[in-house]
């Protein structure tokens, strides 16, 4: 049996609406098919187009945050099994 390779890209798209908005929403791509994940905001001046393209931006570094947890091996985490371990 194979082993599958699983890439996932998240990132910010921007959509133009019909009313002349612009909706900004948070994509997926999984096995070459784009899925939607959150809409940030719909916004129609450049400025807050902007801000919901960084706010986008901090969506998606919170979610890989979550879905990809991050050991602290050389900090506190590390303190904590030597004293475990060695019952001080």
């Amino acid at each position: 049996m194979g082993y599958a390779k699983v890439f996932l890209t998240m990132f910010v798209k921007r959509k133009k609406n019909r009313s002349g908005t612009t909706s900004i929403v948070v994509a997926e791509k999984t096995k070459g098919i784009y899925k939607e994940l959150i809409t940030i905001g719909v916004a129609k001046d450049s400025n807050e187009i902007d801000s919901l393209v960084n706010a986008g931006h901090e969506w998606i570094s919170k979610e890989e945050s979550r879905r990809h947890p991050q050991l602290d091996l050389y900090g506190e985490h590390i303190q904590q099994v030597r004293l475990l371990r060695w019952n001080i």
